[in-house]
């Protein structure tokens, strides 16, 4: 009987340690230290094949800030389980736009509750959630817990921050990021319109080259934080797979 009581007090420890519990509306909860991943070099496993109980697939813990696997073109599973001790609905927050193809999967009890496709090669009216940042309902009443699912790849390295939490939180967090983008993108245009009001007075074309270089820096940061698609060419994602070109401009343009 001893023995048994303490295989379950392990077993019980070890499932609490695995899942994140929600606990406050206005609070972000980081899901990388604590979802599992799994490789998936070709592509062909599917959410079926994750939720079979005889399957016995490797996963492996993240255990770091950031969900991060290099420059790869594999597909990665990852599983989190949330628990939701809130009022509020949640939400799963991948913090990368430039990321090439998502699937979430909000499970329970080995069943499919919810799912989503998103990504970069997508048109930006295709998410669930109108955000440069990709945002995903639960379904998780109070009390309860989800294992969420995420695929993801990317041909330009696979890194991304990974939270969860309520409407409100994640709120709180765009309204403080916003603010300091549109400082810095106002600086940058700034700095456009002084130097071309230099080069239309005294005519010197080096003040012309480096309108063109803070330019196309500021143009690079837009479309890696997803305001450039989003707001100049949210129907047409196609461009997206060429933003290197972008960062070649602008190393011709520094040079």
């Amino acid at each position: 009987m001893r023995h048994l009581f303490l295989m379950l007090l392990v077993l019980f420890t070890a499932l609490a340690k695995s899942q994140v519990v929600i606990t406050s509306s206005d609070t972000l909860y980081n899901l990388a230290y604590t979802a599992e991943y799994i490789e998936n070099p070709d592509g062909k496993l599917e959410i079926n094949d994750l939720l079979q109980k005889n399957q016995s697939l490797a996963f492996k813990v993240v255990g770091k800030q950031n969900v991060g696997f290099g420059l790869t073109t594999s597909f990665f599973w990852l599983k989190a389980i949330v628990r939701n001790e809130t009022n509020e609905k949640l939400f799963v927050e991948i913090d990368n736009n430039s990321l090439t193809d998502i699937l979430v999967f909000e499970t329970m009890a080995e069943q499919v509750k919810k799912q989503y496709h998103a990504g970069n090669w997508l048109p930006f009216n295709k998410r669930v959630m109108r955000n440069i940042d990709y945002l995903f309902p639960l379904e998780v009443q109070k009390d309860s817990s989800a294992t969420v699912y995420i695929r993801v790849m990317h041909f330009r390295g696979t890194q991304f921050p990974l939270h969860a939490g309520t409407l409100k939180a994640f709120y709180s967090v765009d309204v403080e990021r916003t603010f300091f983008d549109g400082i810095y993108y106002g600086l940058m245009l700034l700095m456009i319109l002084y130097n071309l009001f230099i080069y239309f007075s005294i005519k010197d074309k080096s003040y012309l080259y480096y309108v063109f270089y803070v330019f196309l820096i500021a143009f690079l940061n837009a479309s890696m934080d997803g305001y450039s698609f989003r707001y100049f060419w949210p129907s047409l994602p196609v461009i997206n797979r060429y933003e290197d070109i972008i960062a070649a401009l602008v190393g011709i343009a520094g040079i």
